[in-house]
This record gives C-alpha cells, structure tokens and sequence, in this order.
C-alpha cells in the first residue's frame, strides 16, 4: 500500500555481514523523498570494524541539490573494491560516520530530502585482509513528492493520459485542448517528443534535440530559446489552470538519420570507425542491398516473378536463392586469427616472459581454447583480423607445456588451439547467417506480402537497410566514421550494438531506417558533443515538465540512463521519471529501476483476453501495494516509532492502451474496452490510457504519418447530472407499524433479506411496532404475520421487478428517478471512472480481486474514512474480450456479489455496444481525429441497478444478486460501513496501546511464545502449534505469528496460507483468543484482544489479513516497548541488547508439571526438548544463565526466586543438577554448585535493596537428611527442616573441605539408562596443599562437558565423551570467586562465617583464597619456553601446545590435562587474581587466534590440534 507523501517515515534497515539488506532480486528498495533510514549493522559482524557508510546521497551547497554526475561512478561502482578504485568513487560520496551503540552495534541515520536513485556500501576495516574494504553496492530509489496546484497528489491516484503532441496544434491552443481532458478526470499528460523532426516525419526521429519543431509556431523563424520559454509558459498554465502535471518523452537511444550535426559530428553514432566489430555487418547489408538491386532489375534468375515477392511462393524463391549466395560469402574470415600477428607476438613474448604470476594449479585447469577466445579480440572488424593479448595467454601457455623459450613447441601447441578457436567462430558465423536468413524472411513477409506492398524496387527494397552513409564534410577524415548504424528495436536486455552480439550481422533488430544509434561510449571523452547536446535537450525537458518517460529505455546503455537521468533530476528534483522495459526478467527490470531511479514501470494489459487474463494484469501490477501483511512498525529502542526496510515490487504504471499499441477494436472486440478501463480504474496505482481510447478511434495513430489535430469535444455535464451526487443522507430511524389481528408480527425486506425473524414488533395497544435504522436507498418490504402469512400494510406499494407488489419505503426521501442516457464515446463514464480512481488512489485501502466465469469483480475498502462518508468501492463487470463475437453472449446469468459493506450509492450502471459494420465502414475526417460513433447506455443516479440486481440487505455488509448480465455491464457502487462498524475500522486505524504494562514473566512468555510441548501440557487437551501448508510457526504465541509476517518484507506471498485461512474463517483468530483466555492475568490483554479480534471477524475476508496483521503486530511490539522501558537503560538504545532481552522471556514461563511449591516460573534450560516435566529445570543451565537473562535486565525478584528453588532442594553440600519438582533431583554435576555460587554473589552484589538480606532468608529444605532412608523416615513422621541461605551456602563450602562421598539415591537404570555403577559414585575432596576441589572418575561427567556415550555398537555406552575428573580450572576459578565474595561479605557483616572448621580451628576464607592463588600457576600453567618447565608441575611427555593454562590437574587420564580448552575463559573473567598478568594476556590471545574463528558460532570446546 502506497503511503501518504504528505508523511515522513524514518526506515529501520538491518544489514547482513554483506552490507546489504536480504530481500528477493526482482524487488527493490523504495522509499519517499524526506523520509529517513537508520542503516543498522549487528555487533561483532565482519562489516562493523571502523564502520562508515558510502552513499551518493544528494548534499545540498548554496541551496542547489548536488547530483552524482560522473559517468566513471557507474562504471566504478559495478567493479572490485580495490584502493584504487574506492579512491575515485569517494570523490561522489558521501562519507557518514558511525553511531556506536553500547554492545557494539553500529548504526548510520541518513536523511533522504531529494528523489533519485542512491547507492550505498559500507566501508570497513577488513581483518582478513588486515586493510580498509569495502562491500558490494546496494540501490534505493527515493520517489519524489507529486505536487499539482491544488496540493499533494499520491502516485497511486495519477490517471495520465497520452497524446500526441503534433495534434494538440500550436503551444499557444495547449491549454485549451488539455482544459477539456482534465474536465474528465485526467490528471497527467503524457507528451510525446516535440523536438524538430526528422525527414520521415515521425515524432520520435528528433533531427534536432535542442530545437522545438516549426509545427508548434506561428513563426518558423522563433528563436529557440523562446520556444522554450513559450512551451514552459504553456505548460505551466496547464499546470496552473487545469491542475494536470504535465510528462514529456525524452529520446537518447537514436536520432534522426537527416540530423545536421552528425556531419560534422560523425563520433556520436556507431560507425565503422568507432565500432570496427560492425564491419562484417556492413558487408552483409551492402550484400543484400545488392541482391535487391538485381531482384528488382530482374537479374535473379532463380526467381522468375521478379521484380514482386506476393505469395509465399515467391519468398521461397528468394529466399533459395539467397541462401546459396550467402554460403558463397568469405564473411567467416572475419572471426579468424591473424596467425602472422599472432606468431610474432609469442616471439616477443618470449623474449621477456612474465609467467611467474600464474598460479600454476589454477593454469593446469584451465581451457585454452575458451581462454584464448576470452582474451581476444577484432572481431568483426576486418578478415583475419583477429588478434589474442599475448600477455594473458602466454603464460598460461609457458606453465601447462612446463618448457622456457621453446618457440618450435609453443607455437605448435598455440597453432593447435587457434585452430580450434578458428573452428568454433566458423560453426558460430554459419548460426549467425541461418538467423539472419530467417530474420529476412520474416521481414519480406511482413512488408511484402503482409502489407501488399508486393514490388521490390531501388526505393522500396528487399529488405531495410542497417546502415546509411553519411556525406562527409572532412575529406581528411577516415570514411569509416561516415558509416552509421541505424537503431531499431530487439527483445535484449543490453546495448544491442556492442560487440559479441552481433546482432547487426544476425538481423535481429527491427531496424528504423529514419534513424541512426547514438554512440556515447564508456564516457563523456568518448564523445562530448554527444553529451554536451543530450545535457542541454534533456535540462531543457526537466526544467519545463513534471515527469519524463525514457523512450526505448532496454536498449539505451545503463551507464547513459544514470547520467541523464541524475543530470535531469539536477535540473529538477522532484522529477518523476518512468519507461516501458521489454526484458521479459523481473530482476532485470529491477536492475533498471533501481540503478536509473524509475518511478514506475508502464505495464499494459493488451495481452489479458479473457476476465482471469485481466485479473491477472492487476494482480501483477499492483504487488506488494495490495499485500495482506500489513503495517511493518517496529519500535526502536528509543521508544521512536519506525518501519522495517523491506524491499518490494517496482511500481507500475497500468495502461489499458499504450500509443504504441494496436486499437482496442484490433485486439478485442470493441465491448472489451469498458470493463477493462474501469477494471482499472478500481486498483489505487498509477493508470494510463491513450487520448482515443475515449473516443472511439478504429485504428491507432502513427507517430509517423499523423498531421490532424484532436477534435475540441463539448465538457461533459457536472458530476450531479451523471449521478455522481455527493449530497448524502444520513442513516435514518424508520417506524413500521401493523394494525390488525395476529399473536406474532416480524416485518421482512430488502433490508434484512427477507428474513421472518430478523425484525419482530412489538405490541402496542391495538398496532404492532418495531424501529429500524436504515441508510438511504429504497426498500421493500411484508408483514408476517404468525410467521407464515406474508402481507402489506396500509402504506405506500410498489411491484418490484419480478411482479410481486410489496410495501416501499424511501430513506433519504423521494429517490431521484434517473433516465437512460446514450452517449456516442466513453467521455462521460472515463469521467466517473477517473474520479474514483482518484479517491480510491489517494487513500489507504485494501483491494480484492475476484473473477467468475467472464465477470470481475474488484472491491477496495478504505481504510482511513471521515465520518459519513463512503467506506468502501465495488466494481461488477461483465467482460467480453472475444474478437468477432459482436458484443453478443448470455445475458440472463446468476451472480451474488457480496459488497464491502452497506450500499450507499449506485455511482455508474452502463454497458456499450459498436457495430462492426460502423468499424468497417468508418471514414475518418480530413484535418480532424475523430472516433466511430458508438452506443454507451448510462443510467443516471443509480436508477438502472434494478434492471440487472437486486440489492440484498444485510445486517453489516448488503450484496447484489444479479440476474441480468449484458455484454460490458459494469456496475460500481460506493459502500459504507455500519456506524458501528465504520467506528471499528477508525478505532482499528488509531488503535491504542494494549494493557501489557507490569506483566509478569510467565505471563508475557504466555503471550508471546511457548514452544510445542509447553503449549500441549498448559492447555490440558494437548493444542499444538498450527500449520498450514508448510507454514508451522516455532512459537504458539503471537511471537510466532511476526516472525512469519516479517517474512512478508521480502516476499508478499510468505503468509499466504496464513492469510487464505484468516479470510475463509476464524480459526486462528479463535485459537489465539483461547489460549490468552486461558492464562488469568492476561485478563485485560484478552479483553483488548476479544475487543478487536471479534471486531476482525465481522470484515469482508479481503481485509481481515490486513487488520489481524496489525492488531498482533501492535500487541507484540507494545509488550516490547514495555520490557524495554522497565529495564536498564543499556538495552535501551540498542538493537541487539533488545533482542537479548525479549529472548530470555523465551526460556522464563509457567509449565505446572515443573513448579515446585512457590516457585511458578521456571527456566527452560533448551528450546524445544527440555522445557517440561523434570527435563525443564536444570542447576548448571539455570545458574549459568541467571545474571544475563535475569539481572542484568534487572528482574532480582525472579532471579531471588530462582535461586531459593534450587537452593531448597541442595543435598551433600551440592546445588541439584536436575531439580525434577525436588523428588527426582540429581546431584551429578560437580559445577553446578559453584555456578550457582556465582549467581549468588551476582544476586547480592546487583540488588542493592535486597541482595545484601538474601542470606538471613529462611528456606525449607526439601531434604531431611543426606541419607536417604533417614530423609525417609523424617519425612513419614512429618518433620520439617528450615535453613537460611547462608546456612546452605556454608554447608557447600563446609562439605566441599572435608570431602563428599555418596552414590545417587536410587542409583541405576531406573535414573539414567547408561551410566555405569562407578558413575553413580559421586566423591569430591579439597587438597589441602592448594586449596583446590578434585572429583569425578573416568565413569561420570561432573562438568558442563558432560555428553555420556550411549551406543553399544560403537562401545561408548556409559563412557564420558569428556570425564574431566580431577581438578578443573573453571570450578577453581568459581571457587577463588566465591571465597574473595564471602571473605568480603563477612568482613561487611552480612554473611556469619569467617572460615570452615580445620583440625579444631576455623580455616578462613581469607585463607582459603591465598592458599589456591599461591598455587594456581604453578600447578597450571605451561611456559612457552621450555627452559621454565622445572618451575612447574608439568610432565613433558603430555605436552601438547605451550603457553596455555592446563584444562583440569589430577586427572585419571594425564593427556586430558594438557588439552587447550575454552574452560579457562570462565576462570579468567570470575577470578582474574589468580593468574599471573602477562601469561593472561598470552592466553586470551591464544584463544581469539585459535578458538574463535568467523564461522564459528561461538568459541570451539576442543582446539583443532587436539588428539
């Protein structure tokens, strides 16, 4: 959906590691001009190191936009990033610096005040490379602000008609002729070319660009300086009085083949001189244009009918003959090497080789035959005449023959590969000339026999010639310069003259012999007169009209139409410019746009020849304007309201006609033209129509031979008398009342489909009464009577259509009866057409498209209304595209149409008919353009509706019931919504913020996620996650559902499973309403939920998409804003801490079969398999991730909460490593505790109010003893045992010193089905001599590394992938971490142990720290220089890697000690006063250059030089 111009948006763009935004090739980036992007590149990409953004935005200097103007930027900006090169292209740029976001993020706000099409890179410092690089290019295209004198006018609402500008007669009657077009409703003209013509007359063979053409004047001899002024006048009072932007045709492929200059200036064509390649082409042409010469002079004497080619008979004649002179020609020789040339080179080459460059590897690979081609070149140009660059082949050929200096062999070998290059252009020359002859036979059959044009003569030859000569005015000068190409037209997407193509030697161009190519070479130097003329035409155009359309745009250079075209919009930079591409490619055609700038693409619809082919048209032109994925806000983190970048469809520009088209009345019959221009006329993008198609023209005018003027047509009658009446009557309160005898009374109609129930009276004395509210219109109506005797009362009757006599009433007052009007042209319904156009272009709507059989019907509802009026469009219309069928087809059909809403008003009922004897017999007026008079049937104010349909009331929405279908029947009407119901779409419009402000954690991870088996468990009937066709979202809740919208910003269609099934029913809206019911404390979200989701129900199924798409987007980015604005200002104003944020809400949520006592909301340890029962809570897991998900963002009551859990159910001095609701825990895992130890200091640390008080508070433990059966027996008897914190915090560090040895309760299968019985024995100790922790054996995984072996096959069942028993540097660290924290929260007096109990004395912690930091070095670190070994605990034989710190000490298996593992990381950040500085620094080095590459995820668990 287009946006209001009016309104600036500021852009979110997300960049990948490329510098680019993902998004499909056959879109584009578009945005407005004074809109804003904020360029965002994640933290840690390759791209953000010394990030800058490169953008050739416009900068303004004395009040002037700059423009790029070089024409080396195009040619730059396509290749390497070499300095070089980057050097040239800076001096276009510019250079915008970083916003460093806290976690590195990095962002560029860029404003976009000027339209244009701009290019972006990023320019980074390249690690790899270890210098400045730079990324690919990237294209947006700004449109500009369409301003007319009354104001704004939206692209989507420009209804733009072409004419010829020959016709409209001199400037000066201009206005006049466009006054009377833009009293119908147009609002653009497209002029074409008005420069001085050519010798051949036609309007796009420009003789002069920098002249305007005699026919325009009263006086030839008006300078041309005041022509131009005297066109600009012209122009700007179309602008001024009839509020008509005006567009002009700019021609820069071609110019005329009699232009004066090009004597003089013979460089800007293509020549022989500056394009030796088209040599071979010209000896072909003089070819055929000799044997035309002899055919004509009867010198064939194959062909005996010569001098005339009229049957096929003939042609085969001709063409026999042809083909046995063409295989005579020599023309082969010129794609066949000079082997003179070619022999000295290698000589020379020889003598100082240069083959050290090449890679040898790489040149034993390659193809010689297809190398040698690529690097030679003349082709073309001359016999034997090509030529190879020696410098590049003859390396190659020096290292695959592996001899120096060997002329003899290398050139045998060389001689070899020539002659297979030779062979290969001879088989290519021989495709080439049976094209050609193909070619030529096409074209004798059309301009012979086609258009009777049988005689072949020196004037009207065989076949067009592709080349002129030019007279010389330089004698001096080489004559090849004198031989010009002509231009014509191809089906390629390139500059179909350049070389390798050769298209010019295949005829394959539909050549124009009135015109000859230009040439501007790779750059202004190439030709500056060229340039400099084109700058001075194309200057003058955009400085005098709105707009420009590129003619022949495919096949103009690209480099060209960028320079031109940025130089234009110099001129003026609100310039709208659009062209018609034939590539067949929609990501060619976004090449164009995007590198050029284009506004719209002109798309037609002669090729729709049936309703599906036409709704197929719209559907293709419209795109993304029509997506059901609705709005794209998002909300920074600045709380600033933005919209994703997304890329989408170029814009088109639909006409039903283009100028260079056939008649309708050629394509179609005659009938078609209605139903398509209103068909049209309904989308909301930009249309265009042909000045003729209104009147009726038989056949298409040439831009050639057309010399008459436009007829000067009567204004067309004012809107009231077309029915077009916008006084409106409001909704009124009707009373129906019933006298007579009955126990039951309901009154019936039109209004509420005859339904007997719908409306019952009540009693009232002696009469039976009810109120309903109606809108304006008619209606008919019964009592019923005991509900099945149907009767009138005693006011007005009236028979309807099918003879039954009914009540009638008529809100609004009297109906305004309207008459048949017969209009000879489509003036007058091209009016009313053009004005809903307008409305619906203008507004913001949602359009559907349905086709039944031969009927389409195209309904927009708008989304933004006034009150009272019209809230909605629909189009019912009859097509009838079959040639020949005479407008005749079946018109007693059945269709129901279902209408956006209430009817309103009926603004145009008319159908058409043109007898073909009338086309056939049709003689156009001298001097005059003038149309066959055709029979257009209108009913004015609504009035013939009734002769087609019935209307059928509703309760929100009526529907017309057709009966009566004529050939080109359309119908439109404009709808309203209820009031209720049009206070809906405004409150869904402005929709407010939902009530998500305090939810709980659990209640947002309801809201917005739950994965698969969390859903199934809360739900209690096992609902799953839904999929339609292929789309399953990872989340149930409305997360799930905007991951898959987004998806939407690269492809509309990536929802529309999701979207078909919103608009069939309420499935999903009733599925995501359910489960919100569900969950008591999003009450108030259900409510605001049910609010607007059952509002949704109630629309037409075309807009639910849209509106549901906003709704849950709104609901989820508000919860967002919410999360943010409680939280640390750091995540804040950064992307990326944002969404570390909303994640951790992801693993925090409410799963009943893993709540323990209070304790509600528990953390996943891993989506989606440990999430429920008791493989959801996991110690390590959890503790590891407590500060990140839960205190840094500042939720401490969570955090508090999640540690008293785990510390209730502690046990042998142990935090569980499995938690399982306290009865199944596990205390397998040696780390756990000392991860949990760590979230403990974090905790008290980080919450200032409470942290300090945590180790007072009192928990009740889950277990009464260490033993088990003892823990059973208290249990029985019903004791309780109570602990504070720092009671358990005591007993860890108290049972870690003197030693803890126990096996798992209920040891066995029964716990885990592969651990081995010595696995189960858990046994810990402290060395009293470090201070360090030892644990664990060979049979169990303590550790986070703790994959446990379970195949038998491969006999690592109950095997520790990694035991890691013994001492382990992390859980030293933790432990150095927890004595320094517990030391100093004794010393603050918050924590009553100094030290655990030693041999009757208290070991303190003090102590206890001093002890591992005296020993930690000496035990675990290994020098890089061997001589130091002694100093440490090291067995050589061990050693794998130096400068490291050991992985674990005491292990069963020594070699695991010596592992470079990324443990110590967790050691170094929690405990750095172990280590010693410089080997600290020596092995975070270490680690960055061998455990973190860039494709890896994270750091590597194991180096890669482990054994």
């Amino acid at each position: 959906m287009e946006k209001d111009p009016t309104e600036t948006i500021t852009y979110f763009a997300e960049l990948n590691d490329d510098g680019r935004i993902n998004y499909p090739p056959e879109n584009i980036l578009q945005i407005m001009a004074g809109d804003r992007i904020v360029f965002n590149i994640s933290a840690g990409a390759p791209i953000a190191s010394e990030a800058h953004l490169l953008i050739n935005q416009p900068m303004v200097q004395e009040g002037t936009p700059g423009r790029r103007l070089s024409t080396t930027l195009g040619r730059l900006k396509k290749r390497s990033s070499s300095s070089k090169i980057q050097d040239a292209l800076k001096q276009h740029l510019a250079r915008v610096d970083p916003i460093l976001r806290p976690s590195g993020t990095v962002e560029f706000e860029v404003d976009f005040p000027y339209s244009g099409s701009f290019f972006y890179q990023i320019e980074y410092f390249d690690k790899k490379l270890e210098r400045m690089n730079y990324t690919a290019p990237d294209w947006i295209v700004v449109h500009p602000v369409l301003q007319t004198s009354k104001g704004i006018l939206r692209a989507g609402a420009l209804t733009m008609q072409t004419v010829f500008s020959r016709s409209l007669g001199k400037v000066k009657d201009w206005p006049k002729v466009m006054g009377s077009q833009a009293r119908i409703g147009y609002n653009a003209i497209h002029f074409v070319p008005i420069q001085k013509y050519g010798a051949s007359g036609s309007m796009y063979s420009l003789r002069d660009q920098v002249s305007i053409d005699d026919c325009y004047f009263d006086d030839p001899a008006t300078p041309d300086e005041e022509r131009v002024e005297l066109v600009h006048a012209a122009i700007k009072q179309i602008n001024d009085e009839s509020n008509m932007l005006c567009f002009i045709d700019i021609v820069l492929n071609h110019t005329a083949s009699d232009s004066d200059w090009l004597e003089e200036h013979p460089d800007g064509a293509y020549n022989l001189h500056n394009c030796p390649f088209l040599k071979v082409a010209w000896e072909f042409d003089k070819f055929l244009a000799d044997f035309s010469r002899l055919y004509s002079e009867k010198k064939v004497p194959e062909c005996v009918y010569a001098p005339y080619v009229g049957n096929e008979s003939d042609l085969r004649a001709v063409i026999s003959a042809l083909e046995g002179r063409i295989r005579k020609l020599p023309l082969d020789q010129y794609f066949l090497y000079d082997r003179g040339q070619a022999k000295e080179d290698l000589k020379s080459y020889l003598e100082n080789p240069d083959a050290e460059h090449v890679d040898k590897a790489k040149a034993t690979k390659v193809n010689m035959v297809d190398y040698i081609m690529k690097h030679s070149s003349g082709y073309g140009s001359k016999p034997y005449g090509v030529t190879l660059d020696i410098h590049k082949v003859g390396g190659i050929l020096l290292v695959k023959n592996n001899v120096r200096n060997n002329f003899d062999v290398l050139w045998k070998e060389l001689s070899g590969y020539l002659d297979q290059c030779d062979n290969h252009w001879r088989g290519k020359y021989q495709g080439f000339m049976k094209e050609a002859l193909h070619c030529i036979e096409g074209g004798i059959r059309y301009e012979k026999i086609q258009l009777d044009n049988t005689r072949v003569t020196d004037k009207n030859p065989l076949t067009r010639r592709y080349f002129t000569e030019l007279k010389s005015k330089a004698p001096d000068r080489d004559p090849d310069e004198f031989i010009v190409a002509h231009n014509g037209w191809v089906m390629v997407t390139e500059d179909f003259a350049t070389p390798m193509g050769f298209h010019y030697l295949r005829r394959l161009i539909v050549i124009w012999d009135d015109s000859v190519k230009l040439y501007y070479g790779a750059k202004k130097e190439d030709s500056p007169y060229l340039w400099s003329r084109m700058e001075k035409y194309i200057g003058d155009m955009a400085s005098i009209f709105q707009g420009v359309r590129i003619d022949n745009c495919h096949s103009t250079p690209l480099h060209v139409l960028e320079y031109f075209v940025n130089f234009a919009r110099s001129k003026n930079p609100s310039l709208f410019v659009f062209a018609e591409l034939f590539t067949k490619d929609a990501r060619m055609d976004a090449v164009y746009v995007r590198q050029i700038g284009l506004n719209a693409l002109i798309r037609e619809s002669v090729y729709a020849f049936n309703a599906w082919g036409l709704s197929d048209t719209i559907r293709k032109a419209v795109a993304d304007l029509g997506s059901d994925s609705g709005s794209e806000e998002v909300y920074l983190t600045s709380g600033q309201k933005t919209q994703l970048l997304a890329a989408t469809k170029p814009r088109a520009l639909l006409y039903d006609i283009t100028h260079d088209n056939q008649s309708p009345m050629d394509i179609w019959n005659p009938q078609a033209i209605l139903p398509l221009f209103c068909s049209l006329a309904m989308t909301g993008i930009p249309v265009g129509s042909t000045r003729g198609v209104d009147e009726f023209l038989p056949k298409s005018l040439s831009v050639v031979e057309e010399r008459r003027l436009y007829q000067m047509l009567p204004d067309i009658p004012d809107e009231e008398d077309l029915g077009l009446d916008k006084k409106e009557s409001s909704e009124q309160k009707c009373d129906f009342v019933f006298t007579g005898q009955a126990s039951k009374v309901a009154v019936a109609g039109t209004f509420n489909n005859w339904s007997s129930t719908a409306n019952l009276l009540e009693k009232d004395g002696d009469a039976w009464r009810t109120s309903i509210t109606l809108g304006p219109g008619k209606y008919y109506f019964k009592y019923v009577l005991n509900d099945n005797n149907w009767v009138n009362g005693s006011g007005p009757t009236e028979r309807d259509h099918s003879g039954n006599v009914n009540n009638v009433i008529n809100v609004g007052g009297p109906q305004k009866e309207g008459k048949l009007v017969i209009y000879d042209d489509l003036r007058p319904i091209r009016k009313i057409m053009n004005h809903v156009h307008t409305i619906i272009g203008n507004s913001n709507s949602n359009m559907s498209i349905n086709v039944m059989d031969d009927v389409i019907v195209i309904t927009q509802q708008l989304t933004k209304m006034k009150g009272g009026e019209d809230s909605g469009y629909a189009l019912i219309a009859r097509t009838n595209f079959t040639k020949g069928s005479n407008g005749m087809c079946d018109e007693n059909v059945s269709k129901l149409v279902q209408l956006p809403g209430k009817l309103s008003k009926v603004l145009l009922t008319c159908n058409m008919f043109i007898d073909h004897g009338a086309i056939q017999g049709f003689k156009q007026q001298q001097g005059v353009i003038t149309g066959v008079k055709g029979k257009v049937y209108s009913h004015l104010f609504g009035s013939g509706l009734k002769y087609f349909a019935n209307v059928k009331h509703g309760d929100t929405h009526d529907a017309l019931e057709f009966f009566k279908m004529p050939a080109s029947l359309c119908v439109v009407v404009s709808t309203k919504l209820s009031t209720g119901k049009a206070k809906t779409i405004e409150a869904l419009e402005s929709l407010e913020d939902p009530p998500v402000v305090g939810l709980s954690m659990g209640a947002v991870n309801h809201l917005l996620f739950r994965c698969n088996p969390e859903e199934q468990e809360f739900s209690k009937v096992g609902r799953t996650i839904y999929e339609f066709h292929g789309i399953s979202p990872k989340y149930a809740g409305i997360a799930g559902l905007v991951h898959e919208f987004n998806k939407c910003r690269n492809d509309p269609n990536a929802c529309k499973s999701i979207f078909d099934n919103i608009k069939e029913g309420n499935w999903l809206i009733d599925y995501h309403l359910q489960r919100i019911k569900e969950y008591p404390e999003l009450n108030e979200v259900y409510n605001w939920m049910l609010k607007h989701l059952s509002t949704i129900k109630e629309l037409p199924g075309d807009v639910r998409p849209k509106w549901f798409v906003k709704v849950i987007t709104r609901l989820f980015y508000a919860v967002k804003r919410a999360i943010l604005e409680s939280a640390p200002d750091i995540f804040r104003h950064d992307e990326f801490y944002s969404g570390l944020l909303l994640s951790t809400y992801q693993f925090m949520g409410y799963v009943p079969s893993a709540v323990y006592r209070s304790h509600k909301v528990t953390m996943s340890a891993g989506l989606p398999h440990f999430t429920v029962q008791y493989m959801r809570c996991w110690g390590r897991d959890t503790m590891i991730s407590l500060p990140g998900m839960l205190m840094i963002p500042g939720k401490m009551e969570v955090a508090r909460d999640v540690l008293m859990m785990f510390a209730e159910v502690s046990r042998h001095g142990l935090i569980p490593n499995l938690h399982s609701q306290g009865k199944g825990a596990r205390f397998n895992a040696r780390d756990a505790t000392w991860f949990f130890m760590e979230a403990l200091q974090q905790y008290v640390i980080r919450d200032k109010e409470n942290g300090p008080g945590f180790f007072k508070e009192k928990l009740e433990m889950e277990f009464l003893s260490n033993d088990q059966k003892e823990h059973e027996r208290r249990q029985a008897q019903g004791e309780k045992r109570f602990m504070t914190v720092e009671e358990v915090v005591q007993n860890i560090m108290t049972s870690h010193f003197k030693g803890i040895d126990f096996v798992e309760w209920n040891a066995g299968k029964r716990i885990d089905e592969h651990m081995t019985s010595e696995g189960f024995h858990i046994k810990i100790s402290t060395d009293r001599n470090t201070g360090f922790i030892h644990g664990g054996n060979r049979a169990n995984c303590g550790t986070w590394m703790d994959k446990m072996g379970s195949s038998e096959k491969a006999k690592n069942k109950g095997v520790p992938g990694s035991s890691r028993d013994g001492a382990d540097v992390e859980i030293i660290g933790l432990l150095r971490s927890a004595l320094r924290f517990l030391a100093q929260s004794y010393t603050e007096g918050i924590f009553s142990f100094e030290g655990v109990e030693h041999e009757g004395k208290v070991f303190t912690y003090l102590e206890w720290g001093a002890l591992i930091d005296k020993n930690f070095e000496r035990h675990f670190w290994i020098p890089k220089d061997s001589a130091e070994w002694e100093n440490y605990r090291i067995e050589r034989k061990w050693v794998q890697q130096t400068g490291i710190y050991k992985d674990v000490i005491g292990a069963t298996d020594p070699a695991t000690e010596y592992r470079f593992r990324p443990n110590i990381a967790i050691a170094l950040s929690v405990a750095p006063e172990m280590f010693d500085k410089e080997h600290a620094r020596c092995v975070i080095n270490k680690m960055q250059e061998e455990l973190i590459t860039p494709t890896s995820l994270g750091i590597k668990t194991l180096h890669p030089a482990d054994k």
